[in-house]
């Protein structure tokens, strides 16, 4: 297989971005390694993650015999997700596997930790990586390092990063190498093509969304036609390997497919969890909706502000139309619009994670209107005769749309880069404290808003939640109060009280719980333990 020969320059950017991974993988393994001392504190603090873990487990107990070992192996039985995830998550506890044997289960936080780095952190960084690349060629310290920096500060890139071991990661790295191998196939139909058709597979086999290159590949198929890189016939010969190569991979991946009575199994379990995200968690009471307008909420909260999503679509058209490097714009482009499609009208519920997939290779794009002004720069410095020079009015004019479009760029991502820190920094740092949290009160309250009126022990020290959603604006306090005492809660206001190990423990328990609500609830006038009012 060819290899991709690098100039000193894109080397030089490529070790850059490498340390600034590695100092990132590193920054994000010490939340990582807490919150999982054990499978009930893992279970009150990630419920996805303990769900998922008793099966991980399973996978990789011993039977009496051989063959109930390697059954034990291929029935991973938790069928939402495809078998390759268990795989890789396998892979990722194997040196645990190896030092503790059959016991390896009960070492929970190595596990999670291991498994948090390595299924999440780690794609996530890789399948960065690889867009930057993409996009920059690694061409320009400057762009390449900053949109590397600018992806990992999306504030869903920084929540999925922490405390979250899923196949999301592994499934979106599959779908950039999707793009990776199709921009260096070069429309020539080679092995690149069938690597393609391999890790559009593999997402599929994961998580299904490898179907939604269901645009893509014909778009590739009909770049070759218009050069006349291949005929029709060709195409569709191209086009039958692909999507059998792509079948292939999803049945060897997933062998229980194979067998009839399991595979039902498997069907089913996807039409369930299809019907609960199409209609949404009914036993909840809530309502849900579906549409664009009921997903900006989600956007905008995790993704950027309105001006900035907009900013980075249409810079996303902007270079599948006019860019220097139209495939891959136009590629993400059909890949993003049958997702985002799907996403909007047939979810009900609201997975932030879910617009990953959609979202990065959007942002990805972002500096197409510099590329475009450094493109007009470059072509009137190097006018020459026999082209006749620009006049110099003409000749300002130009630079001065260069640098207008190059100031634009710059100002939309930093005013979007400074609150996805500030607000990546709070979720790292709810990641950081979740665990002393757990551990400082109680998990459930002493008294329920039920009306009944509860005396507190003497001398035991409590965080106190006083609320009232009968005032204009809705008021709620956080303190820290000692026995003996009485309270009383009602859902429309009162107090409610958790017993705490300390006075220390209440204090700090109130202070982070009072940040964390404000944060969650802006609309909300919230007053911490010092009585002073968040803002």
């Amino acid at each position: 297989m060819d290899t991709i020969t690098l100039t000193p320059t894109q080397k030089k950017n490529l070790r850059i971005l490498l340390l600034i991974g590695l100092a990132v993988f590193l920054l994000f393994a010490i939340p990582n390694a807490q919150g999982a001392e054990n499978e009930y504190m893992l279970s009150v603090l990630s419920q996805d993650e303990s769900f998922q873990y008793p099966f991980l487990v399973s996978v990789l107990t011993p039977g009496d015999t051989l063959l109930e070992t390697i059954k034990n192996f291929i029935s991973y039985q938790h069928y939402i997700y495809g078998y390759p995830f268990y795989i890789i998550s396998s892979l990722a506890v194997l040196p645990s596997r190896l030092i503790y044997g059959a016991e390896f289960g009960s070492h929970v936080q190595l596990n999670l930790l291991l498994l948090r780095q390595l299924v999440s952190v780690l794609p996530m960084l890789i399948a960065l990586g690889f867009l930057t690349w993409l996009t920059t060629r690694f061409k320009s310290t400057f762009k390449s390092v900053v949109l590397f920096l600018f992806l990992l500060s999306v504030q869903g890139v920084t929540r999925q990063n922490l405390h979250w071991w899923h196949p999301d990661a592994f499934t979106f790295l599959m779908i950039v190498l999707t793009f990776f191998f199709l921009d260096r196939d070069r429309l020539h139909f080679g092995r690149h093509f069938y690597l393609a058709a391999i890790t559009c597979g593999l997402a599929a086999a994961t998580k299904v969304i490898g179907v939604f290159f269901i645009l893509t590949i014909p778009l590739y198929l009909w770049m070759g036609l218009r050069q006349k890189k291949l005929g029709i016939k060709q195409a569709a010969q191209k086009a039958a390997l692909f999507v059998l190569l792509m079948l292939l991979v999803v049945l060897i991946t997933n062998p229980l497919l194979l067998i009839p009575r399991t595979r039902a199994d498997i069907i089913a379990v996807h039409r369930r969890h299809n019907d609960d995200f199409a209609k949404g968690w009914q036993a909840t009471g809530d309502t849900y909706q579906r549409g664009f307008l009921s997903w900006i909420p989600v956007l905008t909260t995790w993704y950027g502000q309105g001006d900035m999503l907009i900013f980075a679509v249409l810079s996303l058209v902007l270079g599948a139309l006019w860019g220097k490097n139209k495939m891959v714009h136009g590629l993400f482009l059909s890949w993003v619009l049958p997702y985002a499609f799907y996403i909007f009208y047939a979810i009900a519920n609201k997975p932030d994670h879910y617009m990953l997939p959609a979202m990065l290779p959007v942002y990805a794009c972002i500096f197409t209107l510099a590329d475009i002004g450094d493109g007009i720069r470059k072509k009137v410095r190097t006018e020459t005769k026999p082209i006749p020079p620009l006049p110099p009015r003409k000749f300002l004019n130009t630079i001065i749309a260069a640098d207008l479009a190059w100031a634009i760029v710059l100002i939309m991502l930093t005013a979007q880069f400074i609150p996805n820190v500030q607000r990546g920094q709070r979720l790292y740092h709810q990641a950081m404290t979740a665990e002393r949290l757990l551990l400082a009160c109680n998990n459930s309250p002493s008294n329920d808003p039920d009306g009944r009126a509860v005396n507190l022990e003497d001398g035991r020290w409590y965080l106190m939640e006083d609320y009232d959603y009968t005032t204009d604006p809705e008021t709620r306090r956080f303190t820290a109060v000692r026995g003996p005492l009485e309270v009383q809660a009602v859902k429309s206001g009162g107090q409610q009280v958790w017993a705490c190990i300390n006075a220390v423990e209440a204090e700090f328990s109130a202070r982070e719980r009072a940040i964390t609500f404000k944060h969650n609830h802006p609309e909300i006038q919230v007053f911490g333990p010092d009585g002073v009012e968040l803002k």
